[in-house]
């Protein structure tokens, strides 16, 4: 010890504000414990935590549908296609910059700036006990989910481990990584191995609270009986041997047949675990999820909607007020994929990896291995989220409260200004905009009708290329009765504006806008090439104003709005 008292004094300041910083930071960034009670999935001081989450699907699993596979859909088909164009080793490589991209702390921090409070991790088990290497186990799956953990903690996100892809398989599809036959249920060498693999997993992770439960098996699809009894026998040994090392975490328990079949798994064998469901293209209405909540009454567990999407705005909307209503949290499926614009991030198609996929769909001749490479790190590197397109119409519709009551600007348009047609209100069906096909029901048919054109927002406004090089992009295939609205800013006082719209139709037209619930006026749209057609004089006030298109009759095409 120093002989000088007054050092002495000063060291000891400078250790308290070490400690005190320490301490105050370790509490400031502390992750709650989440449990299940009752009906409900509560924090350690008894508060309801809604789960409000995104899938991180196409990470560990890229899927067919996700990046444009054409004929080669689960991943080792994928992986078999890619060494058939390039090789083993570049293809090593391209799976490196790909796992990179699809994943960072910059994609977890806008998910937080976003208000999601979880995310979902779909995990394939060859990244814990590779299939090439019988026997063995790697750290490869914890080295990323360690990522993932410090990336939450960050944000004080939770995560909930899902097994998409167990051991043989426990579908005999695609999204199981499987060849027809789910080799889970029928080799008792996978069930033992899927008991592995999750028992490490839960030893690992027994004390990190960052991960708010384990999803044990992702939609098993198989004959396993009227009452599922080897699902819920396999359910029951997965828990146990979890609660050997591990009795904090939430066991999410999905049912057979795609997470809709819960027969047999009553009652519940756990006294901290949830059922998980999955639910795609039903209508919105408490009816089609009464059966859940008929599950939820008898057992008093939680509910959680582990997977849902693929569809349009207005459906998202509707479908989360629908389970919120009920207490029931979700997960989205999924965050990033190429090409389309039923989710929040988008990579456009580049051009190199387009003869890649076009190759794969039966569409054109086998590219050079030097195409395919450069086509295959092309897609790779875009998935870096600064190179994603964002699409704020999507997070709009997900968690913006007042979003069915009333719209809001796509843009900020001060007028006078001229600006695209495509540049129509955020809000939900009947409230920025009116389309007779905004959604989509039923299997069997291309879930993104309700945009017939696929491009730029996931509304139900048809929407597609110009070949425009002002405004690339319209609105397209409309029909009578049909209209979209527009916010727009006047800065200045009151004063008259004059509506004009670029606008084709390959037969006669009308098109009619209103202000302020009354008609302004009306053009008729004749020739088949684009034509500024004048529509009426309105007086817009000061600050935010509306405008509504209407269409009378035809199927014209809008590219623009010009209000001067």
């Amino acid at each position: 010890m120093s002989s000088n008292p007054k050092s002495w004094v000063i060291t000891m300041k400078k250790l308290f504000v070490l400690f005190l910083i320490f301490f105050t930071s370790t509490i400031l960034y502390a992750q709650d414990w989440l449990k299940t009670n009752g009906k409900a999935i509560v924090d350690s001081k008894g508060d309801t935590i809604l789960l409000r989450g995104m899938g991180l699907g196409g990470w560990w699993l890229p899927e067919g549908y996700m990046i444009h596979g054409g004929r080669n859909q689960s991943p080792t088909q994928i992986r078999q296609a890619i060494d058939s164009l390039i090789g083993s080793e570049k293809r090593k490589k391209f799976y490196e910059v790909y796992e990179r991209n699809h994943c960072q702390k910059v994609d977890i921090d806008q998910l937080a700036k976003w208000k999601f409070n979880s995310v979902r991790l779909p995990m394939h088990y060859e990244f814990f006990a590779p299939k090439d290497k019988p026997g063995t186990f790697s750290d490869k799956g914890f080295t990323l989910i360690d990522s993932l953990i410090t990336w939450c903690k960050a944000n004080k996100m939770w995560i909930i481990l899902d097994m998409h892809a167990m051991p043989g398989g426990q579908s005999g599809e695609q999204i199981a990584d499987a060849h027809g036959v789910a080799e889970l249920w029928t080799d008792p060498a996978n069930q033992n191995l899927g008991v592995e693999i999750w028992t490490k997993i839960a030893k690992r992770y027994a004390n990190e609270p960052v991960i708010a439960g384990y999803d044990l098996i992702n939609e098993t699809h198989w004959d396993l009986g009227n009452e599922n009894t080897m699902l819920r026998e396999y359910f029951i040994r997965l828990t146990k041997s979890i609660r050997e090392v591990d009795q904090k975490h939430i066991i999410f328990i999905e049912g057979n047949r795609y997470a809709t079949d819960f027969r047999g798994l009553t009652p519940v064998w756990d006294s901290n675990m949830a059922y998980s469901f999955h639910r795609y293209w039903n209508p919105n209405t408490k009816e089609s999820i009464q059966s859940y909540l008929d599950l939820q009454e008898k057992t008093n567990v939680p509910l959680w909607l582990g997977e849902t999407g693929e569809n349009s705005n207005t459906w998202f909307h509707d479908c989360i007020q629908l389970v919120e209503e009920q207490g029931i949290g979700w997960a989205w499926w999924p965050l990033k994929k190429v090409e389309t614009v039923a989710g929040p991030l988008q990579l456009l198609m580049p051009a190199s990896y387009k003869k890649v996929t076009d190759y794969w769909a039966g569409n054109g001749p086998k590219p050079t291995p030097e195409e395919s490479e450069r086509g295959l790190m092309d897609m790779a590197n875009g998935l870096a989220f600064e190179k994603l397109i964002k699409q704020p119409d999507v997070i709009d519709a997900m968690m913006r409260p007042d979003y069915s009551k009333k719209s809001k600007a796509y843009r900020f348009n001060r007028v006078p200004a001229i600006f695209p047609a495509t540049w129509f209100d955020l809000g939900r069906q009947g409230v920025a905009y009116n389309d007779s096909s905004y959604q989509f029901y039923g299997v069997g048919s291309d879930p993104k009708f309700y945009n017939t054109g696929r491009q730029l927002r996931n509304d139900g406004v048809d929407i597609g290329f110009s070949n425009d090089t002002a405004f690339p992009y319209e609105i397209m295939d409309t029909k009578p009765g049909e209209w979209v609205s527009y916010t727009f800013v006047n800065e200045n006082e009151s004063r008259q504006f004059k509506l004009r719209i670029l606008a084709r139709s390959e037969s006669d037209a009308e098109v009619a806008a209103e202000f302020g619930n009354a008609e302004i006026g009306s053009g008729n749209i004749k020739a088949q090439k684009n034509t500024w057609i004048t529509i009426g004089n309105f007086t817009a006030l000061p600050g935010f104003n509306k405008i509504k298109l209407i269409v009378k009759k035809g199927s014209p095409a809008f590219r623009a709005i010009h209000i001067d």
